[in-house]
């Protein structure tokens, strides 16, 4: 009698397990979907990752104090969320949607950023001018918090 209660109880284990297994391995032919059916992953309901090429074009589009990218040294920068952090106040806003290299590297000539403005301004990097740059990647950029500086504006 325990004999038959053991292999009994082993064999509904080994049948849930096939039908698991089966499941698992074969969601197709799982009993919820009709035959011939394949089931998706959510993931393949998601649009294709789309792109911005950084060109000039590109850049000019950014040229507002809502909406400021600089091109510096090669690379597009988005720094919209630190126009009100910036020691300097406003002097960024007319550089937006433009070439800015000199005015970043000069201060608008008034002297050179310090190396702690350079690791900074990397925070906001969009990517490199004839990229292709995911949208996801610019809207992560689009987050970074700019620094605090506690009053203190030194070396900026």
């Amino acid at each position: 009698m325990k004999k038959a209660v053991i292999t009994t109880l082993v064999l509904f284990w080994i049948g849930i397990g096939a039908f698991i297994v089966n499941g698992f391995m074969n969601p197709g032919n799982s009993p919820s979907a009709p035959v011939g059916t394949t089931i998706h992953s959510p993931l393949s309901t998601l649009p294709p990752t789309t792109t911005v090429k950084l060109d000039l074009t590109e850049l000019a589009k950014h040229s507002s104090s809502t909406d400021c990218w600089l091109l510096i040294d090669g690379y597009f920068y988005d720094v919209t969320s630190y126009l009100y952090a910036h020691p300097g106040g406003g002097t960024i806003v007319p550089s937006c949607g433009q070439e800015a290299s000199q005015m970043f590297v000069s201060k608008g000539g008034r002297g050179a950023h310090s190396q702690n403005a350079w690791n900074e301004l990397a925070a906001y990097r969009v990517g490199q001018l004839g990229s292709d740059a995911p949208t996801a990647a610019i809207d992560q950029v689009k987050k970074v918090a700019p620094p605090t500086y506690g009053g203190a504006y030194e070396d900026d």
